[in-house]
């Protein structure tokens, strides 16, 4: 089990600079407890490439801002607590989640977990108030075969399933969508198979998913290699 951390700056600060402390104090706890760590990718939010077609840049506003960076850790106990804490330590916003990722399928990339070139989509995700997660839970993954037939420039697709909240003024996510394109152009010119995957896709997805979250357009960091 994984833990996800969607991180935010200080206020009024840079990014950039935001995410090189990161990047630092979790480059430094690794190297503490390497053998311990599975997974510790860096997803830093960036402008969506250009060329995406409007109606994907679409949602990235509302009651939720923009996060800096999502951070996924899986290691030892001892270690994931050192590195949520590291994570957190520089960040204005920390809101925490304990995850499971599901891959709904992988085409010529290497396995999940080491970071890789690209660019991925990445949203978490809210059910309708009047919907339980359990229904919920239940359309999301009814809606796997829809999203490996229509995103035909994906190379990655994970689901990443919320087992708890762990900071209790964090959204009420109950998964996160990732969505890995091996080129700017791929997200570009071939995030659907055609005109209608937009129209299905959104069909399917407005019957559990509510409107709001942030999309963000990430690039991994590589801090295991």
């Amino acid at each position: 089990m994984a833990t996800m951390l969607f991180l935010r700056g200080p206020a009024g600060g840079a990014p950039d600079a935001f995410v090189a402390e990161l990047r630092q104090r979790l480059e430094t706890t690794i190297a503490a407890s390497r053998a311990a760590v599975r997974q510790c990718v860096v997803n830093v939010n960036g402008p969506p490439p250009e060329g995406l077609p409007g109606f994907l840049r679409a949602g990235t506003g509302g009651a939720i801002a923009p996060y800096d960076a999502i951070v996924v850790v899986d290691a030892d106990e001892s270690v994931s607590a050192a590195l949520v804490d590291a994570a957190t330590r520089g960040a204005a916003t920390a809101h925490v989640y304990r995850v499971t990722g599901t891959v709904i399928f992988e085409r010529g990339m290497p396995p999940a977990g080491k970071p890789t070139p690209g660019i991925k989509y990445l949203r978490g995700l809210i059910h309708h108030a009047d919907m339980a997660v359990t229904a919920a839970r239940r359309s999301w993954t009814l809606h796997a075969p829809l999203a490996t037939r229509v995103h035909v420039g994906c190379s990655r697709y994970i689901q990443w399933w919320v087992d708890a909240v762990l900071t209790p003024d964090a959204p009420p996510f109950f998964g996160a969508a990732d969505l890995h394109f091996p080129t700017d152009r791929d997200m570009v010119e071939r995030f659907f198979d055609d005109a209608k995957g937009p129209i299905d896709v959104a069909r399917d997805t407005s019957h559990f998913i509510a409107a709001g979250p942030p999309r963000h357009y990430v690039r991994e960091l590589d801090l295991l290699s």
